[in-house]
C-alpha cells in the first residue's frame, strides 16, 4: 500500500536535492512567502474499490513556482526544470508510478505545475474486513443413505 506521504515525500525531496536554496511550503500557503520557494499540496481525488484485495486510488499534485523576482520568463524555464526533475515516473516506497500528463499555466507570473496520479492499491484485509483467523475443517465425514 502506497502512503499519500511517501508520494509527498518523493516529490519533496527530489525539489530539495534540485533546489537546496528554495523554500518549500506543503500542504498551507504561510502569510509571507520568502521566494524563490515551491508550494505542494497532495489532493486524494478518489477510492474506488474494485474488490476485496484491491482498490484504485486517484490524487492530484499541485506545485506553485513563486520565482525570485517574478518575473514571467523565470517561470517559464522553471517549468522545463519541473518537467525534467519530476520526470515520468515517479517512484514512492517499492512502486513506480507513471505520470501520464502534466499541466502547467501562470496566473500572476505563478508557474501552475499540476498532474495526476491514479494506480492500484492493495487493501489489507485483516484490518478492512474484520478478518478472523478460523481453524481448517480437519476431517469431513458424509453419511449416506
Amino acid at each position: 500500500m502506497i502512503k499519500l506521504v511517501e508520494i509527498q515525500n518523493e516529490i519533496y525531496s527530489k525539489l530539495n536535492t534540485e533546489f537546496p536554496t528554495y523554500h518549500i511550503y506543503v500542504g498551507e500557503i504561510p502569510q509571507e512567502i520568502t521566494r524563490p520557494a515551491f508550494f505542494m499540496q497532495i489532493l486524494p481525488l478518489s477510492t474506488i474499490t474494485e474488490n476485496q484485495y484491491h482498490r484504485t486510488r486517484k490524487i492530484h499534485i499541485r506545485i506553485r513556482y513563486y520565482s525570485p523576482n517574478g518575473t514571467y520568463l523565470e517561470s517559464l524555464e522553471m517549468a522545463d526544470q519541473l518537467n525534467e526533475v519530476i520526470g515520468a515516473v515517479l517512484v514512492a516506497g517499492d512502486r513506480r508510478l507513471i505520470i501520464h500528463k502534466i499541466r502547467t499555466s501562470m496566473i500572476d507570473n505563478v508557474l501552475n505545475f499540476a498532474f495526476n496520479l491514479e494506480f492500484e492499491d492493495s487493501i489489507d484485509e485483516t484490518k478492512t474486513y474484520n478478518y478472523q483467523n478460523y481453524d481448517y475443517m480437519q476431517e469431513l465425514l458424509i453419511k449416506e443413505d
